[in-house]
């Protein structure tokens, strides 16, 4: 279901993301009592989001903050969603980083880049650069689903990205932007991007 944002005021403004199947029936679920029992099952977003946001918007009554429609675009979902995320991140990083430096190609790579990119610090930071632009991806996918509605295997996705980084450096002479580089994959040819 998607989810919806809703901001309550106490001293401080609250955040909330809900879980609707569509507009109405998430104001219906808020209807007039802003601290009632639909609380139980919306997602608290943490202050730190709160102070981020300036585009807080009033409802059509004029006094009841809007609720309005969450996207993994949406920094509120983004809050929401910010422990499995996180999770996610470091697990593609793990497992980059481990084909990354066990690919037959790491040695050539590293030759040719490492004296520019400060060696194995520059290793890391394009390892955790690729997790980046898959959790994305990952995101933008359906998250948990991604690659069960991408038709691959995780394992098959990390292995053909980090195969194609270190083949098109070795060929362009030029270290690739994994967010430009992972949609092109083979994995991924012909599925959801």
């Amino acid at each position: 279901m998607p989810l919806y944002n809703f901001a309550t005021y106490a001293d401080v403004r609250e955040e909330w993301a809900i879980d609707a199947k569509d507009l109405d029936n998430a104001r219906r679920k808020v209807g007039d009592d802003p601290s009632g029992d639909w609380l139980n099952e919306a997602v608290h977003i943490d202050a730190d989001s709160v102070h981020r946001r300036d585009d807080f918007y009033v409802g059509a009554d004029g006094e009841t903050p809007e609720i309005e429609e969450i996207t993994p675009q949406h920094w509120a979902w983004r809050a929401a969603h910010r422990e499995w995320i996180e999770r996610s991140l470091r697990q593609n990083i793990a497992a980059i980083a481990g084909d990354f430096h066990t690919h037959p190609c790491y040695w050539g790579f590293h030759d040719m880049f490492g004296k520019h990119i400060d060696g194995f610090v520059g290793h890391y930071d394009l390892c955790i650069a690729m997790a980046q632009a898959l959790t994305d991806w990952e995101v933008a996918n359906g998250m948990a689903q991604a690659y069960e509605n991408a038709g691959v295997p995780w394992i098959e996705v990390v292995e053909s990205f980090v195969n194609d980084i270190l083949e098109t450096a070795a060929e362009s002479g030029e270290i690739p932007d994994p967010a430009q580089t992972l949609p092109a994959i083979a994995a991924f040819a012909g599925r959801p991007s």
